[in-house]
């Protein structure tokens, strides 16, 4: 028989044991946050970021993802997270979603911190205080764990597509023209043309969902190049419309488009983005 206090000695070492994996499965399962650029990697678990000394509360009436709602957010700028990563000043930022949606963003803009500007933020959600959730018709999910929020989106013209929540990472890349060559319209047309312009808010609010010219990094809504422009299908009343609201024209159960008010989008850019439309559909990569 086993002295006694062997058997002590056994039962608390596994109890250690115990609690330590309990630990390391917790660590395991606490939703982090990753920053990627060339081979190298920074990784932010949930509860360093809440405890980071540069957290801010921040609080945002109807927004994009929650309209009609008023949410004070734990926050970090954003641009805190990137300090020490290599970065390109025409280098865009790929952002990665837990659902597998992804998009880049203008690196200057995600990381602008001037005053008078809209400054990016990373909102993380509380465990145990969850926002609401984002399609409550569809399932209790929310914007966490984390959420790319702004504050004073007004200043810099923030687009309803540059809110991405359910964040997983980011990943730095090289300038939008060398990934992405076949967005962008002919070199003739200067910074101020309209459709420079066009071109710009297609990639705020357009880029995020649709491809152009096959190029692009979202299968989650139709190329609007290819095969055609819908410019060539619509008449410029009807695409308009569409625009502004999509089931108005035509519906459909996995539709996701939404739609952009003239707040939003207002009728002079909306204008500008057509004309891009209509540009690139006369460009179009073979066409002669």
């Amino acid at each position: 028989m086993k002295p006694i206090h062997l058997t002590i000695v056994a039962l608390i070492f596994f109890i250690c044991e115990l609690i330590a994996s309990q630990t390391f499965a917790e660590k395991l399962a606490e939703p982090q946050l990753t920053i990627q650029a060339q081979g190298k990697m920074l990784t932010y678990p949930r509860s360093s970021l809440l405890s980071r000394p540069d957290l801010e509360k921040i609080v945002l009436n109807d927004i994009p993802t929650y309209p009609g709602k008023r949410i004070e957010y734990s926050a970090v700028p954003l641009f805190h997270l990137f300090q020490g990563m290599p970065i390109d000043p025409e280098a865009t930022i790929q952002f990665r979603c837990l659902d597998g949606f992804s998009a880049p963003i203008s690196s200057a803009r995600i990381l602008e911190h001037a005053p008078g500007r809209s400054i990016a933020y990373l909102a993380i959600e509380k465990e145990n205080e969850p926002w609401p959730a984002v399609h409550p018709e569809q399932g209790p999910g929310t914007a966490g764990p984390f959420f790319l929020i702004w504050k004073n989106p007004e200043l810099s013209h923030v687009g309803v597509e540059e809110w991405p929540f359910q964040l997983e990472g980011f990943e730095i890349k090289g300038s939008l023209r060398s990934t992405f060559p076949k967005i962008f319209p002919p070199k003739r047309y200067s910074q101020s043309s309209p459709e420079m312009r066009g071109f710009q808010i297609f990639q705020r609010s357009c880029f995020s969902c649709h491809k152009i010219n096959g190029q692009g990094l979202s299968d989650f809504a139709p190329d609007l190049n290819l095969p055609k422009s819908p410019t060539e299908y619509f008449t410029q009343a009807a695409l308009r419309a569409y625009i502004r609201n999509p089931q108005s024209l035509r519906q459909w159960k996995n539709d996701r488009m939404r739609g952009f008010s003239p707040e939003e989008l207002p009728d002079p850019e909306l204008a500008d983005l057509i004309r891009y439309l209509e540009i690139m559909a006369k460009s179009r990569p073979g066409q002669n």
